[in-house]
């Protein structure tokens, strides 16, 4: 059994199934454009510098240990780095240093394989996302294009697990065909998640509060909002996965007792226009500097406003 944010992944053929790989068409740009453009994805196992990913493991496990989040009595048969019994936790690692980032995102392999998927060099946004899972976490369905739109719109995320990560310990999955365009989720990429308010960040998406960029919190209806499956396979150490920043994607439930370690990463053509939150040697990212407890209270005293205009148009009506 598989889940999501609780909510159980029906393993149905119809409903559930294994990512495509494209390893063979690795440096092949025509190829890997078409299985994005066709699949939203692209999949390719063994690719990159294990050592390089090992050395970025190493540094969030050393912060892990430096926090005593790591259960010294743990089985390290079933978990790398089992975490200490109850804890809960879901973090960026922000303390992985520039240099650190950079040997992961500008080794040979992965910039390769997006200058032949744009055809031209390519480069990888300045901040990235060295991910910690605890026991218990997942990540809500989203698309990553509501974080970053104020770039060039030939942007593409590289997710890359920083251990073996079978189904059981919470990987990536992407529901598939969902970065074609559809009635779904056409109002939701319209959004800039950072210049949400509070207020209007919050909205009831499949009976259930969600809050920000996020799409929805359930993994289960919004397969069945679709009609399409869930993908995902047991990972490696050395894979990556291409995939749109309009694809709804999210994690299944890490189930294991111990850690799942991952980064992710946003490539795009050198010469396109970037946001400039990711850019530059000490990059803001998602601050929440666009919004305020003043501009929060605008938007309340604005839907306020908007509510009794319309119960006075409705009275004038009646």
């Amino acid at each position: 059994m598989v889940t999501s944010n609780g909510s159980v992944i029906d393993q149905d053929a119809s409903k559930f199934g294994l990512l495509r790989e494209s390893s063979e068409h690795a440096g092949d740009g025509p190829a890997l454009r078409e299985r994005l453009n066709e699949d939203g994805y692209a999949f390719l196992r063994d690719v990159l510098d294990k050592e390089v990913l090992l050395a970025v493991q190493q540094a969030i496990a050393d912060e892990l240990r430096r926090l005593d989040l790591i259960d010294p009595d743990g089985d390290r048969s079933t978990s790398l780095f089992p975490a200490r019994p109850d804890l809960s936790l879901y973090r960026v690692m922000d303390h992985i240093s520039q240099d650190e980032r950079r040997a992961l995102t500008r080794q040979p392999a992965l910039t390769a394989i997006f200058k032949a998927i744009f055809g031209e060099e390519a480069k990888c946004l300045d901040y990235n996302w060295p991910r910690v899972a605890g026991p218990g976490r997942s990540e809500l369905p989203h698309c990553d294009w509501v974080y970053m739109p104020r770039g060039t719109s030939r942007i593409y995320t590289a997710w890359m697990p920083l251990m073996d990560l079978p189904m059981s310990h919470g990987p990536l999955m992407i529901l598939e065909n969902s970065h074609h365009e559809n009635p779904h989720t056409a109002s939701y990429l319209e959004m800039d998640a950072d210049k949400l308010g509070y207020f209007d960040a919050a909205r009831f998406k499949h009976g259930s509060l969600v809050h920000g960029g996020r799409y929805s919190r359930r993994p289960d209806r919004v397969r069945e909002e679709f009609g399409t499956r869930w993908l995902s396979t047991d990972y490696r150490l050395g894979d990556v996965i291409i995939f749109s920043t309009r694809a709804l994607h999210a994690t299944l439930d890490n189930r294991s007792k111990g850690f799942r370690l991952s980064v992710d990463a946003r490539f795009q053509p050198a010469g396109d226009v970037t946001d400039p939150r990711f850019e530059g040697p000490n990059p803001i990212a998602h601050t929440g500097a666009d919004t305020n407890i003043f501009g929060h209270a605008r938007q309340l005293a604005d839907g306020v406003q908007r509510f009794l205009d319309k119960r006075r148009g409705a009275a004038r009506t009646s």
